[in-house]
């Protein structure tokens, strides 16, 4: 079986172990249904932007959407400081 599992998917489960909840705890603090907390993570089915942003919000975490070109320059970015980072260790 081939992962599924979007960034989006691995910021949220991320934050919300950083935070010390289980699965549950997000889907009561929330009010959404741990199936859609579980299936988010794991990068089965799909929800809705309401509710996805309603989980983010709750973890601190948001979408940045950007054109294309820029998106390419902020990833270059980011992994030229992730390798930096990694040789000054």
């Amino acid at each position: 079986s081939t992962d599924k599992t979007t960034p989006i998917a691995l910021a949220i489960k991320k934050a919300r172990i950083e935070a010390g909840m289980t699965q549950k705890a997000l889907a009561d603090f929330t009010g959404i249904g741990i199936k859609i907390i579980r299936n988010l993570e794991q990068g089965h089915g799909y929800v809705n932007l309401d509710r996805l942003k309603s989980i983010m919000d709750f973890l601190g975490l948001e979408i940045l959407i950007l054109p294309r070109d820029e998106a390419a320059r902020y990833r270059q970015l980011d992994k030229k400081m992730k390798e930096d980072g990694d040789s000054h260790a």
